[in-house]
């Protein structure tokens, strides 16, 4: 049984006279009796009664007709949801993000762009920057944000963001009431930060620039997420250096800018399948770059 049979079978129904339906569907009318027999045939059952003056529904036409006309929306809607999700006016848009990111302008990018396509579901998950690569790779979410200047092959990347560096610091640390603090100040102290394996580069930049600034750490105490640097800061076990990204969430612990180092700063960049076709990633991509302009640097 084929589609276009119940479609032929659904106009005859509807002009119950074969020359007429044959214009209807553009097709020759030997072709479109043929078709009939041959559905007929399959079902084992007359979908019409025909006489030399006219053709009308059988008993079982007229049951089998309205499960056709079931079937033949259906199939269209399924077709105009394929048009719409080409188009970009329907679909799943699936993020994965780290957590500079969502602590900066990413939510307003989110917000701008489910205002403007209400009908579109989209997904956040937080991650890791190096998990973002591996599942756009497996092919898991469409659009990935994280740290700027990871390389994957098969992706593409667009420079979106870029912060500050500051100093978090015990509340009550002799510089935490500086307006600004000079890293040499705070050698011989613990510094507490992430892993290598999560950072990557970022991770040896940060060592050389804390050493060029004469910020020798006593040792480097790793951790993997930034509410345990924070509440190690906050413990008064080590000082860190972070992106300035967002508020900080720690009543023991204040953040202050770094003395001569606005030249050093974390990006964010987007991250997306090359050559994938996706509409939607070109509006979310949209919405982000809109997300940082004519506004005010993010307070702590």
């Amino acid at each position: 049984m084929e589609l276009r049979q119940l479609r032929y079978f659904a106009t005859l129904a509807d002009e119950l006279h074969f020359r007429r339906a044959a214009e209807v569907l553009a097709i020759a009318q030997p072709t479109l009796s043929q078709q009939i027999v041959a559905l007929e045939d399959e079902l084992g059952v007359r979908l019409f009664e025909r006489t030399k003056r006219s053709v009308r529904l059988s008993d079982a036409g007229s049951i089998f007709l309205t499960e056709v006309r079931g079937i033949l929306e259906q199939v269209e809607t399924a077709a105009e949801h394929v048009r719409e999700a080409e188009s970009g006016r329907r679909g799943v848009l699936e993020i994965g993000t780290s957590g500079p990111p969502m602590n900066s302008y990413l939510p307003r990018a989110v917000r701008a762009f489910r205002a403007a396509n209400p009908e579109i579901a989209l997904n956040v998950r937080i991650m890791h920057s190096s998990d973002v690569l591996e599942e756009l790779k497996l092919r898991r979410i469409h659009l990935g944000f994280g740290r700027a200047g990871m390389q994957a092959d098969g992706l593409t990347s667009l420079r979106l963001w870029e912060f500050p560096y500051y100093a978090v610091l015990p509340l009550d640390h002799r510089e935490a009431r500086r307006r600004a603090v000079r890293l040499d100040r705070l050698s011989g102290e613990a510094l507490i930060t992430y892993p290598r394996t999560l950072i990557g580069e970022s991770y040896d930049e940060l060592i050389a620039f804390c050493h060029a600034q004469g910020f020798v750490p006593k040792n480097v105490i790793e951790v993997d997420d930034v509410n345990s640097v924070v509440g190690l800061v906050a413990c008064g076990l080590g000082v860190s250096i972070l992106p300035h990204t967002g508020t900080l969430q720690a009543a023991d612990a204040v953040t202050r800018p770094i003395a001569a180092s606005r030249e050093w700063t974390f990006s964010i960049a987007a991250y997306w399948r090359a050559g994938a076709h996706v509409p939607l990633v070109a509006r979310m991509l949209d919405a982000a770059r809109e997300s940082a302009r004519g506004t005010d640097s993010l307070s702590l």
